[in-house]
């Protein structure tokens, strides 16, 4: 068990590194408006469900979980993390200096 949560950790870093900054800026609140904006919970949320299906499966009372189910549930809790967090979360990450390819 404790090995399939840690490849899902590392899966979930990768849905992350390959999210277009201007999301993560967006949930960050590092973006134009300074200030957290939910399309970009949305559009992380989005890209991690479809990133994390393609490689795991989720189980809800006994039913597989949809990517747009698993979207839905990635955004809710998006969304509950602080400004603050969120900020420093990416600020701490490689992209955060304006070197990523296609950018």
């Amino acid at each position: 068990m404790a090995e399939g949560l840690h490849e899902l950790q590392v899966n979930m870093v990768i849905g992350v590194m390959v999210t277009p900054t201007s999301a993560l800026r967006a949930f960050a609140s590092t973006g134009v408006k300074r200030r957290c904006e939910p399309v970009g919970s949305r559009e992380i949320a989005e890209r991690l469900a479809k990133h994390l299906g393609h490689m795991h499966k989720f189980h809800e009372e006994g039913r597989l979980v949809k990517e747009d189910d698993l979207a839905d549930f990635l955004v809710q809790h998006l969304l509950a993390v602080s400004e603050a967090l969120a900020s420093a979360s990416l600020t701490k990450m490689p992209m955060s200096e304006g070197k990523r390819s296609g950018q």
